[in-house]
């Protein structure tokens, strides 16, 4: 009878650790739309619409490595947007029920973040030396924020490392055109006016 006992626990045994784990998520209104994206990646991936089922396989497919933090983001228009972060794809199943709370500025606010992680991102890359992919983000900034004077200038440090010093230059005087207590794009428009020697309109959009 013991041995009969221990076969039954050792069959469940497998079972559990041989099963999928699997992502449930809800929310209510329900319709909110989920988003998959990698920590320390700017591209998000869409998952479907809640109600929703994921196995981690599912979401792991969707992911360049497993061992980092995987970010959920659900957004609904009209409402506040939630994130889960998932550290650990555990062998389990797992719901998360969402009462997503109506805001009319969450629209604004999403955007907001969204722009503020492709800024920490541009500027990461940056300073590990991946200029042409922060150019990329940078320049998908702009077509939305033309006249960011920030945006223009981490530009213009972007053509500066690539020693592209017209380009740099366009972008600086950009980024002190929209801003004039800029002063940092002002001594680097300064600096690289000198070092071209060329005195020029603002931003003339000739580079």
């Amino acid at each position: 009878m013991l041995l009969k006992q221990l076969f039954i626990l050792l069959i469940i045994s497998f079972m559990t650790a041989c099963g999928s784990s699997k992502v449930i998520i809800q929310t209510v209104p329900a319709g909110a739309e989920v988003y998959a994206r990698e920590s320390g990646e700017v591209v998000e991936k869409s998952l479907g619409l809640t109600p929703l089922e994921l196995s981690t396989e599912e979401i792991e497919k969707l992911i360049k490595s497993p061992k980092n933090p995987t970010i959920l983001k659900i957004a609904l228009h009209g409402h506040q947007t939630e994130k889960i972060i998932i550290t650990d794809f555990e062998r389990s199943e797992v719901t998360y029920n969402f009462k997503l709370k109506e805001n009319s500025h969450a629209e604004f606010i999403s955007k907001m973040d969204s722009t503020s992680i492709s800024l920490f991102e541009a500027q990461r890359l940056l300073r590990n030396g991946n200029v042409e992919k922060s150019i990329s983000i940078l320049d998908d900034l702009l077509k939305n924020y033309k006249e960011s004077s920030f945006i223009n200038e981490l530009m213009g440090s972007a053509y500066y490392l690539k020693k592209d010093f017209k380009k740099s230059l366009f972008y600086y005087e950009s980024a002190y055109k929209y801003d004039s207590k800029n002063i940092d794009a002002y001594k680097m428009k300064q600096y690289l006016e000198n070092k071209l020697n060329v005195k020029r309109p603002l931003a003339s959009g000739r580079l």
